[in-house]
Formats: structure tokens, C-alpha cells, sequence
């Protein structure tokens, strides 16, 4: 191989040549357009899922004081929040709402694997071991409904009562935590590594998150 530079990372006390991936890794990092703000050449609405392009217009305009025009359309919308330019989609647009084909074209992975194990995390168990298993092949919006529907599942919720005294608590406790921890997981993981996988494992003394990336 005749290259004009090499890149390398230090591992205690010795530097090793980077593998393919990790070097696209550092590049992206350091690329100055972010890999989701890259308008993918060919795209339009009609690759979006429509159901979830509603439910992220919905959680956006809660979350701001003025109200946004969602009956309008589509690509006006998307374009005001950065998600396509000049009528064609962005990856991020694609990673949040995409229809499992055009999602498949950004990312080729799955965007989150929950995986359920009877045992302790410090059991001598082989990681391939568990019990139950959620693959959330389709968007972002579509992976979180699909994960905290089995973290909720999975959170214990003795029985208790809200602050009115009379309805009975609605989840465990340690959902709002968990729920949190998802969406890092799905914000802050690098959807442009095409070989890992963001995981979430359960075990009866901890959950565990991992994702793709620094972050």
C-alpha cells in the first residue's frame, strides 16, 4: 500500500496503526459539514415515513414557545429546522423519519439493539445469552417509541399512587432515568459508522448503554 500518510492511536504505552473504520472515524470527526447535515443528491418527502414526520413535528412545537406551521408543506418545514435544502433531504432527516428503505441508504445497520439477559452483568454468561431481543430496524422516531415500549415493560412498578392519591402510578420510578439514557444513546451515537450498532443491554443489576462514537 503506497500512502503519503498513516494514522495512528496510542494504547497505554504503545502507538498502533488505525484500522479502516477507525480512520473513517477520525475523519468524520473532524470533517467541518457534520455526517447528518449532508444533503443526500436524489431525495424527496415521498421518502419519509409519514407517521413519523407527524410525531416530530408534534414533539417540536410543544417544546417551543411559538407555534409552527405543521399543515403546510412537508419540505417548507423541514427546510426552517435544517433537515433538506433546495427540496431534497438531509441524512439527518432520513435517520429521524425515513422509511426503512431510505434509511437502509444512510445508515445499514440497525439504529438500536435491546437485548434482555437472566443473569447479572458479572455472571460468566456468553454475550450472546439473552432472553429477549428488539431489533428497531426502521428511523430514530420510530426506534425510541419501540425501545422505551420495552423499557417500560421491563422497569418494575410496585404499586403506587400518584399525588392525587386515588390514580395509580403510571411506571417505576427509574423510567424517567432510563428514558433519558435512550435518547442520548440515539443523539449523540455516530450514525455514520456502518459496522457498529448502538445496544442496550438489561440485566437484573444494571442497563447498560453503549453507542457508536466518542460521545
Amino acid at each position: 500500500e503506497d500512502r503519503s500518510w498513516y494514522a495512528y492511536v496510542r494504547v497505554a504505552g504503545g502507538d498502533y496503526r488505525c484500522s479502516p473504520r477507525e480512520e473513517a472515524r477520525f475523519l468524520r470527526d473532524a470533517d467541518a459539514t457534520p455526517f447528518d447535515s449532508v444533503v443526500e443528491v436524489g431525495t424527496d418527502v415521498a421518502m419519509l415515513d409519514h407517521q413519523s414526520l407527524r410525531w416530530l413535528q408534534g414533539a417540536v412545537t410543544r417544546r417551543r414557545s411559538t407555534l409552527d406551521d405543521v399543515d403546510g408543506p412537508p419540505i417548507g418545514w423541514l427546510e426552517r429546522f435544517g433537515l433538506a435544502r433546495d427540496g431534497q433531504l438531509t441524512r439527518a432527516a432520513i435517520l429521524l423519519c425515513g422509511t426503512e428503505a431510505s434509511r437502509l441508504r444512510v445508515k445499514p445497520t440497525p439504529i438500536v439493539d435491546v437485548r434482555v439477559y437472566a443473569a447479572r452483568s458479572d455472571d460468566p454468561v456468553p454475550a450472546t445469552q439473552w432472553v429477549d431481543r428488539l431489533v428497531c430496524d426502521g428511523n430514530v422516531v420510530q426506534a425510541l417509541a419501540e425501545a422505551l415500549g420495552r423499557l417500560e415493560r421491563l422497569v418494575p412498578n410496585p404499586f403506587a399512587l400518584e399525588a392525587d392519591g386515588v390514580t395509580r402510578r403510571a411506571h417505576g420510578p427509574h423510567l424517567p432515568v432510563l428514558r433519558e439514557a435512550l435518547v442520548n444513546l440515539l443523539t449523540h451515537q455516530d450514525y455514520g459508522d456502518g459496522a457498529r450498532v448502538a445496544t442496550v443491554k438489561w440485566f437484573h443489576d444494571r442497563v447498560v448503554f453503549d453507542n457508536p462514537g466518542d460521545s
